[in-house]
């Protein structure tokens, strides 16, 4: 059995606080003081008086950028290592992929190019939990978190400094720049087994489920007896009741207890792997003495129905 779980491709930009205070021009004079350029030189190249860039760059030299001969400090050069940065992560076109199922609990980031993702649904397409506009307000949860800043960083295939990337963290800042025109699975394969297994019966730990419906004989049985006493008879229905409803993944019975029929929306809806008629038919352990048997009227009434239950996604979401 494979599930397919939807995600989104989207661009991603990256922008630092300290950059986005400064203008155009200041960060073009900048890198040409930086490439070894006078203020003179830049006033000849682009006409406009020196007097009037050096005011521009005042600001620069109160932030400890430039000193007083407007030459670039330690910190000017690093501003300008960081401007490439920046640049250079921009233009490697940087994509992630967002999954459409984890609302609440600690959310993840994957490359686009992550191996585990396809670009087909191999199996039964999981149906979202999040809407594309909550995927997207999803992700400012993960661009809080410098560990995913990281990740994303290390998308782009730069060769970054850790020290130089831990001092600018922080203040790194990543935004969606499209609307998702790709999409990639998740083909996640596993046994009818040991999906029921990972089955949970409601939400215990939190809202990131899917729900599954599960496919499952309910067979009723009516009995009735005007000779056998009651204690023999409620111990004959007690054995009944055990075994009165089978799912049809792998005809295993199911705890009927609280059993209703469930109106939550589903994620999946699982077809039957089995046929009825080999639940039917299936040894239930079910021992009633023959010199009782005879004296009971046994009516059986047999339908198919689904019953709800819960996987919690951040079990499976877990790629690398």
């Amino acid at each position: 059995m494979i599930l397919s779980f939807k995600f989104s491709v989207h661009d991603v930009e990256l922008s630092h606080k300290n950059l986005d205070e400064l203008g155009d021009f200041t960060i073009y004079c900048m890198r040409a003081i930086y490439k070894g350029l006078l203020v003179e030189d830049i006033s000849d190249i682009i006409l406009i008086n020196a007097n009037v860039i050096k005011r521009q760059l005042d600001f620069m030299i109160s932030r400890k950028y430039l000193n007083e001969d407007y030459c670039l400090t330690d910190k000017g050069r690093e501003f300008i290592e960081l401007f490439k940065l920046i640049s250079d992560f921009n233009n490697n076109e940087v994509k992630v992929a967002l999954d459409h199922f984890i609302e609440t609990n600690a959310r993840n980031v994957y490359s686009a190019n992550n191996e585990y993702l396809s670009d087909e649904p191999m199996g039964v397409v999981v149906s979202d939990n999040l809407y594309n506009y909550k995927v997207k307000k999803k992700f400012k949860d993960i661009n809080e978190q410098d560990l995913n800043k990281l990740k994303i960083l290390n998308f782009s295939g730069l060769a970054l400094s850790d020290a130089f990337i831990n001092r600018h963290i922080q203040d790194f800042n990543f935004s969606l720049v499209n609307e998702f025109q790709q999409v990639k699975y998740f083909n996640y394969e596993v046994s009818g087994n040991d999906l029921l297994e990972m089955l949970e019966r409601s939400r215990i730990r939190g809202v990131d489920y899917i729900a599954v419906n599960i496919p499952i004989l309910v067979v009723s049985k009516k009995i009735t007896s005007q000779i056998l006493k009651e204690d023999e008879f409620s111990e004959i229905n007690k054995q009944f009741e055990r075994f009165g409803l089978f799912n049809l993944i792998n005809g295993d019975t199911i705890d009927s207890h609280g059993y209703q029929t469930n109106s939550i929306n589903h994620n999946i809806k699982l077809d039957p792997c089995i046929n009825k008629t080999e639940v039917i038919h299936k040894d239930t352990g079910i021992t009633i003495p023959i010199s009782q048997l005879l004296f009971l009227n046994i009516k059986t009434d047999i339908k198919e129905s689904h019953l709800t239950r819960f996987l919690n996604i951040n079990d499976i979401l877990s790629l690398s």
